[in-house]
């Protein structure tokens, strides 16, 4: 997942910050996302089986 933050009027140090802040950002979506996907492929895998 990404998620981009773009500073106005900030210096390197503030705009490194913010890079970090997306990447923290980004990964903790994703790390919601994850378990999501697994449980979803889970019951189309069980939908397969029992409908096959």
């Amino acid at each position: 997942m990404r998620l981009i933050l773009i500073p106005r009027g900030m210096d390197t140090t503030a705009t490194l910050g913010m890079a970090a802040l997306s990447v923290i950002i980004g990964a903790l979506i994703g790390s919601i996302m994850i378990p999501v996907y697994v449980i979803r492929a889970i019951y189309v895998f069980i939908r397969y089986v029992i409908g096959k």
